[in-house]
């Protein structure tokens, strides 16, 4: 039985092969056997990258910022921002804040 993962709000039966091989907020569709890049969107059998969520620059931003290791208080500071903003938003947030890596 597969164990949860790191993998956007709303998960879907899938098959995972192996849980960390999946990009953090990754989108899966039903069904999916694939080693997800962060932030893709992937579906098929075999599965294929239907689309990118973000430029591969932003995606860089977002896994800097990593918003979801930010402690509680941020996170509910910010959340529209982390909800609607842009990723050089989020970014800017964790290095005023010293959260950037």
């Amino acid at each position: 039985m597969p164990s949860a993962v790191e993998c956007g709000p709303t998960p879907l039966p899938a098959s995972l092969l192996q849980a960390h091989a999946l990009g953090k907020y990754c989108a899966i569709a039903s069904g999916t056997r694939f080693l997800v890049p962060p932030y893709a969107i992937v579906g098929g059998n075999p599965a294929t990258v239907i689309r990118k969520r973000f430029a591969d620059a932003d995606v860089d931003r977002l896994l800097r910022a990593a918003w979801w290791d930010w402690p509680v208080d941020l996170v509910t500071e910010h959340l529209r921002t982390i909800m609607a903003g842009t990723p050089a938003e989020i970014e800017r947030i964790a290095a005023t804040r010293k959260v950037v890596e």
